[in-house]
Parts: structure tokens; sequence; C-alpha cells
């Protein structure tokens, strides 16, 4: 069999152009199984984890939101990083919103007035919207209009509303959400990865010698701690482990 040359080889492969252009057209059908994916994943997850990165998409900045577990793993890009865009990202690309006791739940936790809450909720629960643009009709009917912040009311009613999807719709039902503590992933079931809670030890100053042995003593004690709360082994076998860290 003759040998190709690298000139040959070259002149067969398909430019950077075409890969990027083969990549982002024509990719619906991609997209829908990958909310697909999404919906089946967390359906059978007793967790997942979840993060974001800055993304830019388009010549716009974006971000990426990462969920998956050891199965499965879906990434989509999107305009924003936040909770409403969180809870919208797990309905699957066929987001509802929902009025009942989870959404009530959610907004008051969350500092909506009672008198809002029940406004909104007077003679219509359980009720659902399946677009934004229903939803948003019904926020503008009762006096809500969008404002900048976090606590604005009517981000707030909305993100209970999907929360309340989630929960009508069991999607999250016996499954922890495992984040590194951003404020975004802090919904239902939450847990916080040990490892990004042990980033903020390493990045502490320490200039003397005491002080670098008693945070090497702290990291070794966080590390014993959580490998055997996660591993099951017995306090014994820790006490022995952590005396040899000690030493």
């Amino acid at each position: 069999m003759p040998v190709k040359s690298a000139e040959n080889v070259k002149a067969t492969l398909p430019s950077k152009r075409q890969v990027v252009r083969i990549l982002t057209s024509k990719i619906d059908a991609f997209v829908a199984e990958a909310k697909q994916v999404l919906t089946a994943g967390l359906a059978s997850a007793g967790w997942v984890s979840v993060d974001d990165t800055g993304a830019r998409h388009g010549a716009v900045n974006g971000v990426c939101t990462q969920i998956g577990n050891d199965r499965f793993a879906v990434f989509t890009t999107t305009k924003s990083k936040s909770r409403l865009n969180f809870l919208r990202l797990l309905h699957g690309g066929s987001a509802r919103w929902i009025l009942n006791a989870a959404s009530r739940a959610y907004m008051l936790e969350r500092g909506l007035p009672v008198i809002t809450t029940d406004l909104l909720q007077a003679g219509r629960e359980p009720s659902g919207f399946e677009d934004a643009a229903s939803w948003d009709a019904h926020l503008l009917a009762h006096g809500l209009e969008p404002k900048d912040g976090p606590l604005d009311p009517f981000r707030i009613a909305s993100e209970g509303a999907l929360w309340g999807g989630l929960t009508e719709a069991k999607a999250l039902d016996g499954t922890v959400i495992l984040s590194d503590g951003a404020g975004q992933f802090a919904i239902g079931e939450h847990a916080r990865c040990w490892v990004h809670m042990e980033r903020q030890i390493h990045a502490l100053d320490s200039f003397t010698d005491p002080q670098r042995r008693a945070k090497a003593l702290i990291q070794s004690r966080c590390a014993v701690q959580n490998y055997l709360s996660l591993s099951g082994i017995k306090p014994g076998f820790g006490a022995r482990l952590g005396a040899r860290a000690e030493a």
C-alpha cells in the first residue's frame, strides 16, 4: 500500500473554519438530544455536580453550565449564570412555571412579601404556565415589573414558579446538587464540594513555620474527615490515620 506524503494528507484534512461549521451548523437534533439526556439523567440521578465558566459564543460573552455525574454530562451555553437561568436549565428545555405549595414556600423563603405571594397564587393553585410570555404577563397583571438585582420580586416569583415546576415533575426527587457553593446552585438538597472547601484553606497566607505547620495540620484533618465521611470507614481507622498525618 503506497505511503501518502505529508502534503497529500494535509490536503485532505478539513480546515479550522470547516470544522467549526460542522460543529455549529444543523445542530438542532443534537440540542434536542442533549435536553433528553439531561431529563433522563436527572430522573435516575442520586446526585449531580454542577459548575459554570465563562464562554464566548457568536462574539458575545456568555456562560457555559455543566450538569452531570458519573453517568451523564450536559453542557449548555447561555447569557446568564443566575439562579433563574439554572432553574430553567434543570427543566431540560421544556420549562413550566407552576404555582403550587412548593413555589409558595420558595417565594416566602426568598423574602417575597406574603401579600404579593398570596395575590399571585389566589385561585390559581395549582396552576401552570407553558411559556415565559404567559408567565410574565401574569406577573405584569399583578403589578410586578422586572428590576435589577437578585432580590427583584419579579425574579424571585419566577424562580419560585420554576421551582414549583421542577417539584411537580419530580425532576429532583432524591437528587443532591453538588457545587462549589455558588449561590445560583444552592437549591433543593444541596451539598458543597469538599475539594472547593479545601481550596479556601489552601489560599490562606502563612509566613512563619508555626503558621505553616498549623495550616498543614488543618488541611490534613480536613482531607481525612471528608474522606472518612464519604467512604464510611470506621472512626478508629480515622484516629490512627489522623495521628499519622499530625506526626
